[in-house]
């Protein structure tokens, strides 16, 4: 990755394969990555990050993208509060599920009438093309009778017109044919697009508002340490501790009787989050075991950066592309496979709800360059993993004896 990153920012090459990475891969993770097989972005995501935190050695992966969960269990009975923190490096949520209203009666009525009418036209039709197809024929009939009384000077020249016009009848029909193929395939892809099923919408927020709802938890499960016995309760998340790089999972697999399936609701992204409703509030940090830690001063807005974003309703199949915004140029770029293209704003509000993934969100005022004061001691990823090489790649280095 050190090297990788370091050609990457170098500037002196338009194209960078990184199959140096996917060699250490396959070497150092074969259990979890073997030859060219489909593999989860998610999970390759957290092995990485996971991998480089355990190499480096420091804390570069948990200053960066670390956060803090408050989980808060709240007694049904005596309204006893049990509270526990849980470090977070992504921050997976649910897709909320949306009951779209099926078709009405009236609607499925006009349908059928327009169906019907378009039925009509074409018999119409149809019986019309025959009719011209009689006169025609007559009409050749008349013109043959009328030709074998001619001299054969001009019967000769009559044939090679004859012979032209109908080569040009004959691509004329094949234009309409074509034509007529073309109405055909818009209509059916209209009235495939009129019997589909309405795919549903909801934002992001609309996710982290479900993650933070509180979860009832009935049939007595919980122990309640002031009651000493099991009680109802509900159960409540919410972000104590905010990362300057947030990274958030929507859940769109999920598993059912015997596979894995998507969830295609289309997830519309805000270009800034503010995050500051779904933080911990002063009575659920005042914790009597708790670090030292608050949200005081530090910014609650984030600037969407990146986007990762899976293709197709397949789970064991599927194509990743991504978004990426570059700070340098003020731009979206799109990249897939090999191809990278530069794209506007409308092209990513467009095309990332139908299979956003993963998105990257960067704390405001905070830079790679230099950490806020306000914020605290935050240690850059980019520069420490592009800066001054010697110890880093001497950690490397040795790990990577010791692994060999």
């Amino acid at each position: 990755v050190h090297a990788l990153l370091r050609v990457i920012w170098s500037g002196k090459w338009a194209v960078v394969t990184p199959f140096s990475l996917l060699q250490a891969l396959w070497k150092y993770l074969p259990e979890r990555f073997r030859a060219y097989q489909q593999q989860d972005a998610q999970e390759f995501l957290s092995c990485l990050l996971d991998r480089i935190h355990t190499e480096l050695g420091n804390s570069v992966i948990d200053t960066t993208f670390q956060g803090r969960l408050l989980s808060e269990v709240i007694c049904s009975a005596c309204g006893y509060r049990s509270k526990r923190m849980d470090p977070f490096l992504d921050l997976s949520i649910d897709i909320p599920i949306i009951s779209l209203a099926k078709p009405s009666k009236k609607r499925k009525g006009k349908a059928k009438a327009k169906k019907g009418e378009e039925e009509e036209e074409e018999q119409e039709g149809e019986e019309k093309g025959e009719e011209d197809e009689k006169k025609t024929k007559k009409t050749t009939k008349k013109g043959k009778g009328k030709g074998k009384a001619k001299a054969k000077g001009k019967a000769k020249s009559k044939k090679g017109k004859g012979k032209a016009k109908k080569e040009e009848e004959e691509e004329e029909e094949e234009e309409k044919e074509d034509e007529d193929e073309k109405e055909e395939d818009k209509k059916g892809k209209e009235k495939e697009a009129e019997e589909a099923p309405p795919i549903p919408v909801c934002s992001l927020q609309d996710c982290l508002d479900g993650f933070v709802t509180p979860e009832i938890l009935n049939g007595e499960i919980w122990y309640c340490e002031k009651c000493k016995c099991k009680r109802d309760a509900s159960k409540k998340m919410s972000l104590a501790v905010l990362p300057p790089v947030l990274c958030i999972v929507l859940k769109r697999f999920f598993w059912t009787a015997t596979a894995r399936a998507k969830i295609d609701t289309r997830v519309t992204l805000p270009f800034v989050l503010d995050i500051k409703p779904y933080l911990a509030t002063s009575d659920g940090l005042d914790m009597a075991n708790s670090v030292s830690f608050s949200n005081i001063g530090i910014p609650t807005q984030y600037d969407l950066r990146s986007v990762v974003m899976h293709h197709r309703t397949g789970v064991d199949r599927g194509h990743y592309t991504a978004f990426a915004y570059n700070e340098n140029h003020k731009t979206w770029v799109h990249y897939n496979d090999s191809r990278v293209s530069q794209v506007d704003v409308e092209d990513v509000n467009l095309e990332v709800p139908a299979g956003v993934y993963i998105m990257f969100y960067q704390q405001r005022e905070f830079s790679f360059d230099e950490g806020d004061s306000e914020m605290g001691d935050f240690t850059p990823l980019l520069p420490s993993l592009l800066g001054n090489s010697s110890s880093s790649s001497s950690s490397s280095n040795n790990n990577n004896n010791n692994n060999s």
